[in-house]
């Protein structure tokens, strides 16, 4: 059940590099594509219906999603490097099928567990990601966010999975696994919040259905698996498989958690200094709802107005940025992974060069797309603001306009720590991925946002972003380069149009995988620099 013909198949270890790159890396990109348009479409209909408040609101809930985010590419990026890698190696049927089965069972359990979490202490979590108690952003933010907890397990499903379908040699299924859900996203958003009048609740019960239906379409994947023959004895938790998956997937899950703790702090150093220097020889006029908010018995307090639409100015716009972030890192990231079965079927099998050649492929085409992409940030940052949010704001669009040009100054280079981070856990070694992964916002933009301000005031966080991103390329450049030169100078060990299988393992190869021994097998090769 659910298998095809090799003929069929893409062969990972001798087809050419460009073809494997646009096979993976079409069907990656638009799913990665599609999972960040689930909270961008909704922040594009709450900023037209809601405005400011509804994006600030959109912006403190997205922590969430970037939180859950961070668990399911940890879980499906260990599970499909390992994946890759035992296939490369010549891994049994059970072996694979256990890899995915534990997978998938970390997925569902993990994202019920936020679920539990988000419904119990949203409203304190989201004072902190910057959704202050007492403010309308808050308020928002709070029915927003118990409506996409219930969602949660369905996206871990169906999300992480995806990633993992495509390690199955399926990148069109997987990007249909997150398109389809998209799309009726985006169809429901429009219907609940426009005719029914729904509001911000409308906005999080589209996307939940939206998921439950990307959710479905993976569950659906388990009877066309065409590596295995999937069982549902697969999904019986074992020790050894979860930890491979961890160990494998903790520098990718890493660098997302970093970008979540990197968008709260954020949050609270804009809600810090924009309510007061954001304002500062501001003369335009007020939103009624701020005013309507600091009024008692007749009287308006305009101080407190003023301070509170400065600081959900700031808050919105960095939400907004954070989206079109998020837009130009899903294609990076799409491309980056697209080509790690590629890398961990190659490295298993020991053809070192077409590794290191790969590699410098998919470094190659991000930087080009991050050349782009900077182009368009400088030329029209009005226009890409004004996507999110309708009407006229003075406020806004300057401060909108000064954030992206800034902040954004150098995303040309952010393609080579994110492929780095990528590159090394395909290989079976992730102590450098983790290193990687976690260097621009740990090592470096964390501590800026921090102390740029003392000396900058609000424009030390916009310069914080483009230095950390300049210091992560330098840096993941260094950790890299010693092993493409160690790659290029060994020996490939496979014989053309084959993978050379482990001993152990040449006698495992039946359709079933019925061996019973244990699950851990002998590493790849590791290099050591």
């Amino acid at each position: 059940m659910g298998t095809v013909s090799k003929k069929k198949e893409l062969n990972l270890g001798e087809a050419k590099i460009s073809r494997l790159l646009l096979t993976f890396a079409i069907p990656s990109i638009l799913s990665h594509l599609v999972a960040s348009i689930y909270n961008i479409v909704d922040q594009i209909f709450i900023g037209q219906v809601l405005g400011t408040s509804g994006n600030a609101a959109s912006q403190a809930a997205y922590m969430f999603v970037l939180l859950m985010t961070a668990f399911y590419v940890f879980i499906a990026c260990g599970t499909a490097s390992r994946f890759s890698l035992m296939q490369g190696q010549g891994a049994s049927k059970k072996k694979l099928g256990q890899v995915i089965g534990n997978g998938f069972f970390l997925l569902i359990a993990v994202g019920i567990v936020l679920a539990v979490v988000t419904v119990l202490a949203r409203s304190p979590l989201l004072n902190l990601f910057g959704a202050k108690n007492g403010t309308i952003a808050h308020d928002y933010a709070m029915t927003y966010t118990w409506i996409i907890a219930i969602g949660m397990p369905f996206q871990m499903f169906g999300a992480g999975g995806a990633i993992i379908i495509r390690a199955d040699k399926s990148p069109n299924y997987s990007m249909f696994v997150t398109l389809s859900g998209a799309i009726i996203n985006i169809g429901l958003d429009a219907l609940f919040m426009y005719p029914l009048d729904m509001g911000i609740a409308g906005a999080a019960l589209a996307t939940i259905i939206g998921q439950v239906f990307s959710a479905g379409m993976c569950a659906a994947y388990f009877f066309r698996f065409k590596s295995i023959r999937f069982r549902f004895k697969y999904f019986r938790p074992r020790w050894d498989a979860m930890k491979e998956i961890m160990k494998l997937g903790l520098s990718a899950g890493l660098m997302q958690l970093a970008i979540m703790i990197v968008s709260t702090v954020i949050n609270n150093q804009l809600s810090k200094y924009g309510g007061t220097s954001l304002i500062e020889g501001f003369t335009g006029e007020v939103p009624a709802e701020y005013i309507e908010a600091h009024t008692v018995e007749g009287i308006i307090d305009y101080e407190a107005a003023m301070a509170e639409y400065g600081s959900a100015t700031a808050i919105a716009v960095a939400g907004v940025v954070s989206k079109v972030d998020s837009i130009f890192n899903a294609i990076i990231v799409g491309i980056a992974q697209s080509c790690q079965p590629v890398f961990g079927y190659n490295y298993g099998a020991k053809k070192y060069k077409r590794v290191r050649n790969s590699f410098l492929y998919v470094v190659g085409v991000a930087f080009c797309v991050g050349v782009v992409a900077t182009i368009l940030f400088q030329t029209i940052p009005v226009p890409i603001l004004h996507i999110f949010k309708s009407g006229t704001d003075e406020l806004y669009d300057h401060f909108g306009t000064q954030y992206l040009r800034i902040y954004m100054a150098a995303v040309s280079v952010v393609s080579i720590p994110i492929s780095v981070s990528n590159f090394f856990p395909s290989l079976g070694m992730p102590k450098r991925g983790i290193v990687a992964s976690i260097a621009r916002q740990v090592f470096f933009q964390l501590p800026l946002i921090y102390l740029l301000p003392l000396a900058l005031g609000m424009n030390g966080i916009l310069y914080a972003g483009f230095i950390a991103d300049s210091c992560a390329a330098i840096t993941t450049a260094a950790i890299v380069i010693p092993l493409l030169v160690k790659l290029g100078h060994m020996p490939d060990e496979a014989t053309p149009g084959q993978s050379p299988a482990a001993p152990e393992y040449a006698e495992t190869q039946d359709a079933g995988g019925t061996e019973d021994g244990p699950f851990t097998e002998p590493a790849p090769e590791d290099v050591t620099l």
